[in-house]
């Protein structure tokens, strides 16, 4: 099915999203589908919505026409980090829930650069939503490992990374491992910050795989 654009107004504010359904998802009423909310870089923000066509897992998820998985990529406003926008977040995918055949044993979220920063906090704010977490190339405060030991994180970086160091991945894991988190941590010897490891990362069978393992059971 074609990625359609819409527009979530709520209490908090605006925001402009991109919205991926399955080829299957017509076709079987019944079916429940897991979901991905897909978290974009920095160079993204703003009001625009071309701006995310063609880019991270939409466009993987576009070019393969077995994908099963709904896909949510919002749009952080200009000016702003995905941190800000936590609430709203999680406002969206509540009402994909009550508008979609969605999964809640399966809702997971990603993100690339900034984005990846917007798994990691999210995740730490949220509690009950989210089976899995896999952030990529982003960044966080180690301080805040006590709070991502209820989710299961696969965290991928390139190691030729100059923009956001890989070190700053290995301080999150080392600091969820100190406290017996569940974590998986994929370093890419020759990718440096670029959309490269996105592709690396989504087109791995591998990766599904784990997020089907990851399931809410509550």
């Amino acid at each position: 099915m074609p990625t359609t654009n819409h527009l979530f107004k709520s209490d908090i504010q605006e925001m402009g999203y991109k919205l991926f359904l399955p080829n299957g998802y017509v076709g079987n009423k019944n079916e429940f589908f897991p979901l991905i909310l897909f978290l974009h870089g920095i160079k993204r923000r703003g009001n625009d919505l071309s701006l995310l066509d063609g880019y991270g897992l939409m466009q993987i998820a576009e070019q393969d026409p077995g994908f099963n998985y709904i896909v949510i990529t919002p749009q952080c406003p200009i000016n702003t980090f995905w941190p800000e926008n936590h609430l709203i977040l999680v406002e969206l995918v509540n009402r994909l829930i009550r508008e979609y055949r969605v999964d809640q044993s399966r809702i997971y979220l990603t993100g690339f650069s900034m984005g990846g920063n917007g798994v990691w906090d999210l995740a730490a704010k949220t509690r009950g939503l989210f089976a899995a977490a896999v952030p990529i190339a982003g960044w966080y405060e180690s301080n805040e490992a006590q709070n991502l030991t209820h989710i299961p994180i696969w965290v991928f970086h390139g190691e030729k990374d100059d923009v956001v160091p890989v070190s700053y991945s290995e301080s999150m894991v080392n600091a969820i491992k100190r406290i017996d988190g569940d974590i998986k941590f994929t370093r890419y010897s020759d990718f440096d910050h670029s959309h490269n490891v996105m592709k690396e990362t989504f087109t791995n069978p591998e990766l599904y795989s784990w997020l089907e393992m990851n399931k809410k059971t509550d």
